[in-house]
């Protein structure tokens, strides 16, 4: 019996377990670690992978619209800009393909367009038959994308009764001289109907001659209009497309269609 009370004198299991656990909370409050498991917290994207995410992987998916039939590729950009390298484009070189499917044919003659039998992409969504373009490259600090619009309305006089008939007729063409302006936007429209049809006061005329389409002062396309006769006029672009270097190139994006 003696023994049994000093075994219990010495050895109490409560407090041990007490002494235990108040080591534990010393050691935890100190490494600020709490007691029980872990939660391991979720990781978001760091500002670095977000950044490179939003930048470059969808850029390299991105496209420019070259004609309401065919895109441009930023691959297919880079092996075009190689061959000025090379020397390999002499004078130029289309940016239409010739596929019948996309509207696409080759010009037998030469008055339009700077080659012999230019590509022609023809757009006629009403049946009139007055819209086609001819392209090709050049290069001026990188590769410069050059589109010619011809409209001719010697079948379809009535489209130009007034500017507001003609820009609604070219609305109907849903043609993208670049990806912020449309050939049927205010001013394009104003210009080339009036390149068609000049006034016939000499003051208005020479007002309308002397005034200049302000390029798009968000990817850098300059726009020119010119009259031909009183029934056709060319809307020609020249849109940069940089250097082609690298996919989140802010010149190459400007020009790409969202």
């Amino acid at each position: 019996m003696v023994l049994k009370k000093l075994f219990a004198l010495f050895f109490r299991p409560g407090e041990n377990r007490r002494a235990s656990t108040s080591g534990k909370s010393n050691r935890s409050s100190w490494t600020l670690l709490p007691e029980g498991p872990r939660a391991t917290p979720e990781r978001g994207l760091s500002e670095e992978t977000d950044e490179r995410r939003h930048a470059t992987t969808p850029s390299a998916d991105k496209y420019v619209r070259l004609c309401p039939h065919e895109t441009l590729s930023f691959k297919r950009a880079q092996r075009i800009l190689s061959l000025y390298g090379q020397g390999d484009l002499h004078p130029t070189m289309d940016a239409f393909t010739s596929a019948p499917e996309l509207n696409h044919s080759q010009l037998s003659g030469g008055e339009f367009g700077r080659r012999k039998h230019p590509r022609l992409c023809k757009q006629d969504p009403n049946g009139y038959d007055v819209l086609q373009a001819t392209s090709d490259y050049a290069f001026e600090k990188g590769l410069i994308l050059n589109i010619r619009w011809q409209l001719s309305f010697e079948a379809h006089p009535e489209l130009l009764q007034s500017v507001e008939c003609l820009q609604q007729f070219l609305d109907t063409c849903d043609i993208f001289l670049c990806p912020h302006t449309k050939l049927s936007d205010e001013e394009i429209a104003f210009k080339t109907y009036y390149s068609l049809k000049p006034p016939t006061d000499p003051i208005e005329k020479f007002e309308i001659a002397s005034m200049k389409i302000k390029g798009c002062d968000q990817c850098g396309t300059d726009f020119w209009v010119s009259g031909r006769d009183d029934k056709k006029c060319r809307v020609e672009t020249f849109r940069p497309l940089g250097t082609i270097e690298f996919v989140d190139d802010k010149q190459w994006l400007a020009q790409c269609s969202d």
